[in-house]
């Protein structure tokens, strides 16, 4: 494709000049014709000029019938002046068409070496950029964490949970949810019930629990986490 271009631009170029060089040449020629041609009726209209003024000054014969030799004077002078009128005509020349070329083919020459000239070309590399991850979020965070420590917090909660000697006599039962703010080291923070077992002893007894076994695994950040903590008689 730019082999091509190139050749359509030389073309282009070479077609120009010989139109440009032979349109030139051919109005010089025309010029210098439209010169000599006005040079030679300016020669031509003072010979004519010098000769009228000869004729004129000449002798007259004396003749009786006076007006009649002027008719016949000015009829010839007005002859000879038909005579001696030249009409200028423009002949172009040929042009020389091998000159022409020549310099054509010269500013083809030229026009080659500028297009092959080695064209220096500044690659601009982007500078990499660093792809931002999204954090998770702290329900994703908690999910992930509920996974890996589930059990293990579930245990260390029910080492340290006690029946109550009077909801065991009067066979109170139940589960008890709890809700607390696990910290980054691993302390818990605001135990809260998030659902009743129905009986305040044992919801007091499961938040105790949860005091007590803690401090639990650490997370990556602070999360909020609910367990269920369960009383069950058997």
């Amino acid at each position: 494709m730019i082999h091509l271009l190139k050749s359509l631009l030389i073309h282009a170029v070479v077609f120009g000049c010989v139109f440009w060089l032979s349109s030139s040449f051919a109005q010089v020629k025309k010029e210098e014709n439209v010169q000599t041609i006005r040079l030679s009726t300016s020669v031509v209209q003072e010979s004519v000029e010098e000769s009228i003024k000869k004729t004129a000054e000449a002798p007259k014969p004396k003749t009786d019938k006076s007006e009649p030799v002027k008719q016949v004077q000015k009829k010839k002078t007005d002859h000879e002046r038909k005579k001696i009128e030249v009409k200028p005509v423009i002949t172009e020349a040929p042009v020389a068409v091998s000159s022409v070329v020549s310099q054509a083919v010269s500013e083809v020459a030229e026009v080659k070496e500028t297009v092959s000239a080695p064209v220096s070309s500044e690659i601009s590399v982007a500078k990499a950029v660093p792809i931002q991850v999204a954090e998770p979020t702290e329900a994703e965070v908690s999910a992930s964490y509920r996974q890996a420590n589930l059990h293990g917090i579930q245990a260390k909660i029910k080492n340290k949970l006690v029946y109550p000697m009077i909801a065991r006599k009067n066979g109170w039962a139940g589960r008890t949810e709890v809700v607390f703010r696990l910290e980054k080291d691993g302390s818990v923070k605001n135990i809260r019930i998030a659902k009743s077992s129905g009986f305040n002893i044992l919801d007091s007894q499961a938040v105790e629990a949860v005091s007590s076994a803690a401090p639990f695994a650490a997370p990556p950040r602070p999360i909020e986490l609910t367990l269920p903590v369960t009383f069950n008689l058997l």
